[in-house]
């Protein structure tokens, strides 16, 4: 079995032994055909996360833009944040309702 095959099999069976039926007396108008409900927050990704390192990182904004823009990481951090709460349906068929989220 690959590596790549293996972690796919592994994610199935966590999301699977995270997910919870929809409502018992019919199906719950906010879950789509054919997603699971789980209440953790899969996390798939393949292979080491990448260390941050603050003094080198930047954001550059390039490209087809009016204004080309450039952080550092503290000029970044001291932008205005905004959030909202919303549903996540995923592609690989879970989802999970109300999840909060903050960005610039």
């Amino acid at each position: 079995m690959s590596l790549a095959s293996f972690t796919v099999m592994r994610a199935s069976l966590l999301i699977a032994s995270m997910a919870k039926p929809a409502q018992e007396n019919g199906r719950d108008d906010r879950l789509p055909p054919g997603q699971t409900l789980v209440t953790n927050f899969p996390v798939l990704s393949y292979g080491p996360t990448p260390r941050f390192n603050p003094a080198k990182w930047d954001l550059r904004l390039l490209g087809l833009v009016e204004n080309p823009m450039r952080f550092n990481w503290d000029e970044f951090r001291r932008l205005p944040v905004h959030s909202q709460t919303s549903d996540f349906h995923c592609v690989t068929t879970w989802s999970r309702y109300d999840n909060r989220w903050e960005g610039v």
